[in-house]
């Protein structure tokens, strides 16, 4: 049993079905235009043999060019009876002869750049803090007074250095003032919106010639330490620390579309399906991948009707 949660194995099996269904499901009419909307079958048996089909043939094909494979091999960890694949690492790649010459042109055109000019200029280009709003009904300040205080308040958090001492390091705004900002103009919404702000300009600037068309995401969660008074904090033995666990949603080129905090308990493929849809960013997902923790039966179902909706 986990610390502040109790999870019942079995505990969905005597639950009522039909609460999950649209109250309309016996109107013979709506259940077919259902089943159209969702350009599935619907008779149960066609379904599941389309699926078996396409599964024997994936499966077919991949028994077939799998012992030829030399970067694929089955060993049984321990004593275990189960045999695993094992992929091997691949080798780093050279780098590209023009590599060097487009950081040297860069650097020459550029030089070094600050973090929080970055934070500049994607706010001129994006606009972003426009949805850091007062959580009350009136504002005092403009908001062209308000931008380096919400550029700065991003800053700390986003480094992880902390209002503090960003408040040290300049002598034009206070702890005081960015303290206020912060608890008065941020909130998960408001950085949903300006992370999709962001994401969503970078989308739209890429060169598809350049970086492709990017239909692709990999889907996972990493570890990260915190205090053991955090209510969500668990003990881990693996990472032998407190900890909480982000989930992440990264696509081809790096950019990450969407995270969630959990606590270790939660469903991976609960977290995986729900960045799928609640991603917020006009990136169109055709694949994502993910490891072992973020499979299902049930997450497949739902992943394959989403296929046929799109």
């Amino acid at each position: 049993m986990k610390c502040k949660e109790i999870w019942v194995e079995g505990s969905y099996a005597w639950r009522n079905p039909s609460e999950d269904l649209p109250p309309d499901w016996s109107n013979e009419d709506k259940r077919v235009s259902y089943y159209q909307r969702l350009n599935q079958p619907m008779s149960a048996q066609s379904f599941v043999e389309n699926i078996r089909q396409e599964m024997i043939t994936a499966l077919s094909e991949f028994n077939r060019i799998l012992p030829g494979n030399p970067h694929v091999k089955i060993y049984l960890p321990g004593n275990s009876d189960r045999g695993i694949f094992q992929v091997s690492k691949l080798s780093a790649q050279p780098d590209p002869p023009s590599i060097a010459l487009i950081k040297e042109a860069i650097g020459e055109r550029y030089g070094m750049l600050d973090l929080l000019d970055i934070f500049a200029e994607a706010d001129k280009l994006v606009g972003f803090t426009r949805f850091f709003t007062h959580s009350g009904t009136k504002e005092v300040r403009s908001r062209e007074a308000l931008r380096p205080l919400i550029l700065l308040d991003l800053f700390a958090e986003g480094t992880n250095m902390g209002i503090s001492r960003v408040a040290n390091t300049n002598s034009r705004y206070s702890y005081d003032e960015l303290l206020y900002v912060r608890k008065t103009y941020f909130s998960p919404e408001a950085l949903r919106n300006a992370i999709g702000a962001v994401v969503n300009e970078i989308l739209h600037l890429r060169d598809p010639v350049l970086w492709g068309k990017g239909n692709a995401c990999a889907s996972d969660g990493k570890h990260f330490g915190a205090w053991d008074q955090n209510l969500m904090t668990e003990w881990r033995t693996r990472y032998e620390g407190y900890g909480v666990k982000v989930y992440w949603h990264v696509e081809t080129n790096a950019v990450s579309i969407y995270s969630q905090l959990k606590n270790y308990s939660a469903s991976e493929a609960v977290a995986m399906i729900e960045g799928l849809i609640c991603h917020d960013t006009e990136m169109r997902i055709e694949k994502n991948f993910v490891d072992s923790h973020g499979q299902s039966e049930v997450a497949f179902a739902f992943c394959r009707l989403l296929t046929s909706l799109s």
